[in-house]
């Protein structure tokens, strides 16, 4: 099932300023949206501003404003004593910040920088709205106190609307958050994924792409891959991206006997992800969690076919067999059996492919969420 298409031009020029912690060069899908989203806003003749981390790894650029103190991108997401100092030196200087910048709203892509900026915004009057790229909220996957957390840091913001990427979690948050919750789908920017003009090279590597944590399952893709090698469909792997996990799936690989089958290619910069998208014979994305994966919408408009786990936005964005695989999440045995139809079953890879990059060009740009985004801002924001 797909979202719909936003319509309708922008309304009125606003100034808005964009909370996120990771910007680029820093990883992260939130960075990417905010980029695009920032891009797309500007030429649609918003005054558009970005307060995020001061990271070596975020590039400055007009409009860019970094806050806290220096963070090393590993830093971003901890929750530490320098985390929070860092936090309590934003909110001091937020004060100053929409004095000189005078937001018409603030939308916030996390709860922490959101809650430091809120006590400034309400004095000031200015509208506040969050975005959630995926949330802890409600989800006994999490701890209690992640979650307890969570909530306490959107409640104390105050804002008028909140927006999920995950369309399965809109009854838990409109039980347990007091504004409107609504769904708004991620967006991937066409031009920088075009589709590959020919099929996969014989043999081509199957790609991950994501951080190395337990919540992405790369641990269960590797199962998978053992299962599907097992059934006469031996693949090989490429894992582009880094994180705490990487020494013990290296092991993993290893001892399931997949020897240099799997190769572990670290993070790569975009273009070189799209080059290895493009080359693929496909995507798997084997997640425990997610929200709304960028990179199942890079694929899709990459024209490369995708294996995936029916978690977050997936079974309202993917029909199985018809513009995707999907399977139960942790299931080895179930995402082992379709890497073997992928890579056997003639012409399945394409199939799904052409189906996948039509919904990429109906349902999933930058100017469609833009639109639904502004018609958000229009309603919270005083004339």
């Amino acid at each position: 099932m797909s979202a719909p298409t936003g319509t309708g031009a922008p309304g009125r020029p606003l100034r808005v300023l964009h909370l996120t912690k990771r910007y680029p060069d820093a990883v992260g899908g939130d960075a990417v949206v905010v980029h695009h989203l920032a891009a797309t806003q500007r030429a649609a003749g918003h005054e558009v501003h970005v307060l995020t981390s001061r990271s070596p790894d975020i590039v400055d650029a007009p409009g860019v404003h970094k806050t806290g103190l220096p963070l090393a991108q590993e830093e971003i997401d901890e929750l530490s004593l320098r985390r929070v100092a860092s936090l309590a030196g934003t909110a001091l200087s937020s004060f100053r910040l929409l004095r000189r910048l005078r937001p018409d709203v603030v939308h916030a892509h996390t709860v922490d920088l959101g809650a430091a900026l809120s006590l400034a915004a309400r004095l000031r009057g200015v509208p506040r709205v969050l975005t959630l790229h995926g949330t802890s909220i409600g989800d006994p996957w999490f701890p209690r106190p992640k979650r307890a957390l969570e909530r306490a840091l959107v409640s104390l913001a105050g804002y008028r609307r909140v927006l999920t990427v995950d369309p399965q979690a809109l009854p838990r948050l409109r039980t347990r958050l007091r504004p409107p919750v609504e769904f708004v789908p991620n967006a991937v920017p066409l031009a920088a994924y075009p589709p590959r003009d020919a099929d996969p090279a014989p043999g081509a590597p199957l790609l991950f792409v994501g951080r190395l944590e337990a919540v992405k399952g790369v641990d269960v893709l590797l199962e998978a891959l053992a299962v599907a090698a097992g059934r006469g469909a031996p693949a090989d792997l490429e894992v582009v991206g880094g994180g705490s996990l990487l020494p013990a799936l290296r092991r993993q690989a290893h001892e399931l006997g997949l020897g240099d089958r799997v190769r572990f290619l670290g993070p790569l910069p975009p273009a070189r992800v799209a080059e290895r998208m493009r080359a693929a014979a496909g995507l798997v994305l084997p997640s425990r969690f997610e929200g709304f994966a960028l990179v199942l919408l890079e694929a899709w408009a990459s024209g490369t076919p995708v294996v995936t786990t029916d978690v977050g936005a997936v079974p309202q964005v993917c029909t199985d067999g018809v513009d995707a695989l999907v399977v139960p999440a942790g299931d080895a045995e179930a995402l082992g059996a379709a890497l073997v139809r992928l890579l056997t079953e003639e012409g399945l890879g394409a199939r799904l492919a052409e189906v996948a990059r039509r919904e990429v060009e109906e349902h999933y740009t930058y100017e469609a969420l833009a639109a639904r985004v502004d018609a958000v801002y229009q309603e919270v924001s005083p004339c």
